[in-house]
This record gives structure tokens, sequence and C-alpha cells, in this order.
């Protein structure tokens, strides 16, 4: 019996057939969320072929039993913005989605996700981001994908990677930071990065910083945080925002580091983070305000390597007085010194980068 390929994706299981063309259900149901935005824009046109599709995709038992052009006349769709709008059809199965990357991206083979740069995705509408201009590699519809299938246990209500992202209950977050220690990139001076250049390492060094700066887009980075906000200064933060704007410097050891006594004691030496934790968004950190709680999080997100023998979070990253290293500090600390703690981060950050990517990808196996 010969099998139909998926005109998108090269799937051999693709029975939705489409202007003579076949499509497994992922990428049709990316072809819906397209015709539908352009159905919007006023190409009605387009109804009768997202009638067609919606036939072949809608499942039997759906309640709905009109037609796809007056479901999308429901005021409740009108209202969607842009991107939700784009979303609404696609398939809200993680596993479905992870099986449609594996097959396009790495090759057919989960291993290859290891390497796999999120970057390249920024104008990819099936994986990346609708909209490139609010593209976030932590943020990517992949990504979002892995996030439930990994830690829905973790989280309650985490089903749906839809529902994941900037204004959801959860968000991806990028746990090493780069350009806190290291800069943003030099445009005048390719393989440059404007903080480091301050303290002027040698060659072995840099080669290492410029390898290190293509991990940082890469699956074992990413996390899932709690997403709500709370009033912070004049502008509002999520505890993504917030460990990346004061003294933490968002070194994710010392935002552990301040997490902990907040959540296991109750500790509100922190305002905003004792009202991002215990207020806002409380729902989620529910059954882990114990120690054993906090330990059982930490390891559920396979974020070990921030804690100790006894489970508590400890000090990776910050020298013997206490203090984190940032590009921009006054007065400038030592060239000596400061590479010292670029050394020190990258022994850690190299090691946990690679062995949660080892981990995530055993996890995923199962889904594949």
């Amino acid at each position: 019996m010969n099998k139909n390929h998926c005109a998108d994706c090269g799937d051999e299981n693709a029975d939705i057939k489409f202007k003579d063309k076949f499509y497994c259900k992922c990428c049709a149901n990316f072809l819906v969320a397209k015709l539908k935005r352009q159905y919007y824009a006023g190409m009605k046109k387009l109804g009768w072929e997202i009638q067609d599709l919606w036939e072949q995709l809608r499942d039997p038992a759906d309640l709905w039993t009109g037609d796809a052009e007056s479901f999308l006349e429901a005021d409740e769709i009108k209202h969607y913005q842009h991107e939700d709008m784009a979303l609404y059809y696609r398939s809200p199965d993680a596993q479905t989605m992870l099986r449609a990357f594996v097959r396009k991206k790495l090759d057919g083979d989960i291993r290859n996700f290891k390497e796999f740069d999120f970057e390249t995705l920024k104008y990819d509408e099936l994986f990346g981001c609708i909209n490139p201009q609010k593209f976030d590699c932590d943020n990517t519809y992949i990504i979002r994908a892995v996030y439930v299938l990994l830690w829905s246990k973790v989280f309650p209500d985490m089903t749906d990677w839809r529902e994941i992202g900037t204004g959801k209950c959860y968000r991806g977050d990028t746990i090493h930071t780069f350009h806190t220690i290291f800069g943003r990139p030099n445009p005048e001076k390719p393989g440059h990065f404007y903080g480091i250049d301050q303290f002027s390492p040698d060659n072995a060094l840099y080669d290492r910083i410029r390898s290190f700066h293509k991990k940082i887009c890469t699956l074992g980075n990413f996390v899932v945080l709690p997403n709500f906000t709370v009033k912070s200064g004049k502008s509002f933060a999520t505890l993504n925002t917030y460990r990346g704007t004061n003294h933490w410097r968002d070194y994710f050891d010392q935002f552990l580091l301040a997490l902990e006594p907040c959540l296991v004691n109750g500790c509100n030496a922190d305002e905003t983070l004792y009202k991002l934790v215990h207020e806002r968004n409380g729902y989620a950190f529910e059954n882990y305000k114990s120690q054993a709680g906090f330990t059982r999080m930490i390891k559920s997100l396979l974020l070990d390597n921030y804690l100790d023998a006894d489970g508590h979070a400890k000090n990776l990253f910050a020298d013997a007085n206490g203090k984190v290293r940032f590009h921009w500090e006054k007065p400038q600390p030592s060239r000596e010194l400061y590479l010292q703690g670029v050394t020190n981060y990258l022994d850690h950050a190299e090691k946990i980068i690679s062995d949660r990517s080892d981990r995530m990808i055993e996890m995923l196996k199962e889904f594949c």
C-alpha cells in the first residue's frame, strides 16, 4: 500500500488532502491557521478552503455541528488577537508537534536536539513564532511543546502548549545569562563582545566564550516558570523579568538562593519576590512550600546542579565575598578577578547545559 508523504514535513502518514497535496495533521492544522488569518484579513473566498480542511480535521465527536465558515464567524473567535488567531486551530497536542519537529528539523533523530540552535527558528511559523519581532528562543512553539511534555506534572494546568508564553500562566526562561558577563556582540568586530573585550581575554578563553555563545540558545538552557506579574516600581515584573533586573544580575543560582527561603519559610525580605511567589503565582508553588517540596521541584526541573548534598540552593557563580560579575559594574574589577569569574562561570554553565540536554532528550524519546 502506497503511503502519502506530507507536502511540508515529509511525514509518511499524511492523510489530509488539500489541493492535490497531502499533509500530516500537524501541518494541516498549521495550514488552517494561515488560511484563517487571511480570511480575517478580508479574503472571504478562502471560506470554502477552510471548510475543506475543517471537515477532515475536526473530531467527529465534536459538539459543533455547523460548518467551518459559520464557526469562523463566532464572536469569541473574531476577538482573538493576530497571533492567537493563528494558533487557535493548531493542534494542542505537544507530542504531535515534537514528532513533526524531529522529522523536519532533526533529520529524524531526537539526539540532534542537543546542538540545535533555536535562533534558526526566528522566521519559522510552524515551530518558531508567527511574529519575528516578538521572537524569543525560550518562547518558541516547539520549546513550549517540550515544556508541556516534560513538566506538565510539575506545575498544574500546563497541558496545552498554545497556553504558554508572554501574558500566559507560564512562560519559558533562559537559565544561563550571556550578556551580563560577556556583553552584546560587536557588529563592527564579528566574534567579539563589548563587555568581555574590556578585559582582554587570551585567544583560548575567547574561543571558549564564542563556543558558549552558541550554547545559550540550545535545549538544555531553557526552563518554564510561572508567569503572572506584580507591580515593581513603575513597571510590572514576572519571575522571568525580575530576576534579571536587580542585584541577582540574572544569575540563576542567586535567584534560587533567594527563592528557597521565600518559598519554604515565607520570608518576605524581597517584597516583590514574595508577592510573585505567594500572591500572584501561588497556584504553581502550592505543592512546594516546604524544604522537601523545594528540593523536589528543582530536581523535577532537572536543575540538580544548583543544589548541595542536602537539597539546598548553593552558590555557584559568586566569589568568596558573595559578588557576581557583570561587565558594567563600577568600580571595574581587576582583569585577573573578572577572568577568574568568567572561567568559573563557564566551568559550571557548560556542564549544566550539556547534562540537562542529555537528560531532556532521554525523557523526550518516549514521545517519539
